[in-house]
């Protein structure tokens, strides 16, 4: 059968599989017939991306000048529209202040493409600055009925007080559907991003998810601020506290704090509808209260941190809030082998676990390696979890050529992103493993 013999609803649903599976096929069949061509080309422009940086801004501009002016069908066609940069933002990263004419005119052509898209769906703000006021407005009168997610949500600087408007415009708006921020903080100024973020997320109507994570930028040198210091910051601080917070059925959250932190969550998201839950980490026995409230949950990633010298921490903890929870489609847990009984813990979740990453930490000391699963822990898992399709492990020679089954993705960075010493020569003789039909099979050569 030729694809001439099909109708055009089958054939579009045959090309947006190979979309799903492999976009640049998609500009091979363009050339190949004028009837492929006419049902793929929706395709290719269904997904569409932009690139902002300042070194694509004309190629991007003539794109969507193109489209305007000379191939309006493209206009139709777009669906997903997400804008990018090429920003690789560091720990001392701020956005560059551009001023208001070349940050209108960065911008200016974009405005126009989104006056003019009629089928819309879901627009993405990807860039490493804040999103600006206007690009709100036009999305809001041009787009009414679009979703809006924010990736790399970014303050003009960490110590920008409350009052910001594009800040307050979008902690208002009724399109925001996600946002996401990696951030860094330990600077000597004033650090106000997490109660900006937080506000957001507190007023927006109708998000839907929100991810924030965080890290140190602090080196060797640690300064201790005054009192007056603190103070200041607490005054600042409170000036973004919200008196009365927007409820929301939330899917997903993603924290950097302890677990028994999320109850303070329940002024604006109904835990016993959240879906995922993210980010968080045990290091003191888990409040009892968290135990009834996550009723939907369906998906969880933690981490046990639990202190040296903590002396009254209950190592079942950890176990019992995991088998408190509804049954698990996915479950990722990092430095917790201590603590989890494996054929426990599988036999209440292995039924309907999918994904499963299990991940021990690497440390500096050879003489005590990190605890790994043994291939009879592998057919447990095996045995326990028949819809599983997703394990984290990895198994790597290391000295004696012993295999040793390691848990999870690598963290081989030990302080300020060097690596441990040793790295080279087990990257060397690594050998990865993975499942098929149930059996963990090794491929021909080591990993170089």
């Amino acid at each position: 059968m030729s694809f001439q013999s099909l109708s055009n609803d089958v054939l579009g649903l045959i090309l947006l599989e190979v979309h799903k599976s492999s976009r640049q096929t998609l500009f091979s069949t363009l050339r190949t017939s004028k009837a492929l061509h006419d049902s793929t080309k929706p395709l290719i422009y269904r997904d569409c991306v932009l690139d902002l940086s300042d070194s694509k801004l004309d190629e991007t501009n003539g794109r969507i000048a193109s489209w305007i002016g000379t191939e309006t069908e493209v206009l139709s066609y777009i669906r997903w529209l997400t804008i990018v940069d090429d920003v690789k933002p560091g720990p001392w990263y701020c956005p560059a202040n551009r001023g208001k004419n070349k940050d209108e005119f960065k911008y200016s052509a974009l405005l126009n493409l989104l006056s003019q898209l009629r089928g819309l769906v879901k627009f993405t703000f990807a860039l490493h600055e804040p999103i600006p006021v206007y690009l709100l407005d036009t999305l809001d009168s041009s787009q009414p009925a679009i979703q809006l997610h924010i990736r790399n949500w970014t303050r003009k600087s960490m110590s920008t007080p409350f009052g910001d408007p594009g800040e307050l415009t979008l902690a208002k708006s009724s399109l925001l559907r996600t946002i996401q921020a990696s951030v860094h903080d330990g600077n000597d100024e004033i650090d106000l991003q997490r109660a900006a973020f937080m506000r957001i997320v507190t007023l927006a109507p109708n998000l839907e998810s929100y991810n924030w994570s965080s890290r140190s930028k602090r080196g060797c040198v640690f300064r201790e601020m005054s009192p007056e210091f603190y103070e200041e910051a607490y005054r600042l601080e409170k000036e973004f506290n919200v008196d009365r917070p927007v409820k929301k059925a939330l899917k997903a959250i993603h924290i950097n704090h302890e677990v028994s932190s999320v109850k303070d969550q329940a002024k604006i998201v109904d835990l016993r509808r959240l879906k995922r839950l993210g980010g968080i980490h045990i290091s003191r026995n888990v409040d009892e209260g968290l135990k009834v409230i996550f009723s939907s949950l369906k998906a969880i990633d933690l981490r046990v941190k639990v202190p040296t010298w903590t002396t009254d921490f209950d190592p079942k903890s950890v176990q019992s809030f995991l088998c408190s929870l509804p049954s698990l489609e996915e479950l990722s847990i990092t430095d917790g082998l201590e603590y989890i009984d494996l054929t426990f813990l599988l036999s209440y979740h292995g039924s309907t676990l999918q994904t499963l990453h299990l991940h021990e930490t690497e440390t500096t000391n050879l003489e005590s390696l990190r605890r790994t699963l043994s291939l009879d822990d592998l057919r447990l898992i095996r045995d326990l979890c028949p819809q599983l399709y997703d394990l984290g492990i990895d198994i790597s020679y290391i000295r004696l050529q012993e295999i040793l089954v390691q848990v999870g993705e690598q963290d081989r960075e030990t302080s300020l992103g060097r690596v441990a010493y040793w790295v080279r020569y087990e990257k060397m003789m690594r050998t990865w493993y993975r499942l098929e039909n149930g059996v963990v099979v090794a491929s021909s050569k080591p990993k170089k």
